[in-house]
């Protein structure tokens, strides 16, 4: 009895595989689908760039006393950028 117990038929080996190929594919199907490296990217220069216009309407608007239209405009960027640049 103990002998039988350490062999295996050729049948039980090939049942055995056939059973770990079968978990294989059905872990396979069961990944979800992983998003890519450059979809990772947009998303995060996204979300930079909107909380950088949230930062520039909560800064201006809030704490500058502006109006949001104001914090929007380009003519105040411009007007600053010529004040930081006039020698040029």
């Amino acid at each position: 009895m103990q002998e039988n117990e350490g062999t295996t038929s050729s049948a039980e080996n090939s049942g055995d595989s056939l059973s770990r190929s079968r978990r294989k594919k059905k872990k396979d199907k069961e990944k979800v689908p992983r998003s890519g490296p450059k979809l990772r990217i947009w998303m995060v220069l996204l979300l930079l760039a909107g909380s950088g216009i949230l930062g520039l309407i909560v800064g201006f608007s809030f704490v500058g006393k502006g109006t949001i239209g104001e914090a929007l405009d380009f003519s105040n960027y411009k007007h600053m950028y010529d004040l930081v640049f006039k020698n040029n």
